[in-house]
């Protein structure tokens, strides 16, 4: 009811009758973070090849929390656009660190185990902040993006 309602759904496979698994469990241990980024970049990666041709490019995701960690693990979301900033922060997956983001404001939000947020992880810069102490960080993500068709949210993990 909240977008027009449009069916949602794991979203179709490169084969035939296969779909995409809905969400992803992630654990995330000591030390475990997930560097600045943008969700949209995800869509310029050869392994969303087949993926991209049935989506809209604006993805979004839930993120739903089992557990929590001692310390850190926090979900952070920064007041930087995909539109003025997708190039700048845009992971080449080699040695060289991210730009910093000290000193641009942001949201930090640790989700307590049960707590699901909702949000525009394409649009805007997140990061998940390194796990302190013994306990992994237990989450279920799964992203979402309106079909290019515009009657399906595909979802995927």
């Amino acid at each position: 009811a909240l977008d027009d309602g449009p069916a949602y759904g794991a979203a179709p496979g490169p084969q035939p009758g296969s779909r995409y698994h809905f969400t992803t469990i992630r654990g995330h241990g000591t030390g475990g973070f997930i560097p600045p980024h943008f969700d949209n970049e995800s869509a310029l990666r050869p392994s969303y090849r087949h993926l991209a041709t049935l989506i809209e490019q604006s993805i979004f995701s839930f993120v739903l929390a089992f557990s929590r960690a001692e310390a850190g693990g926090a979900l952070e979301f920064f007041n930087l656009t995909a539109a003025d900033h997708a190039d700048r922060f845009r992971n080449v997956d080699g040695p060289t660190p991210p730009p910093s983001v000290d000193g641009v404001e942001k949201v930090s939000i640790r989700l307590a185990p049960g707590d699901l947020i909702a949000v525009n992880s394409g649009g805007y810069l997140h990061r998940v902040t390194p796990v302190e102490g013994p306990r992994t960080r237990w989450t279920a993500c799964t992203f979402m993006a309106r079909s290019r068709s515009g009657d399906h949210v595909h979802c995927w993990g």
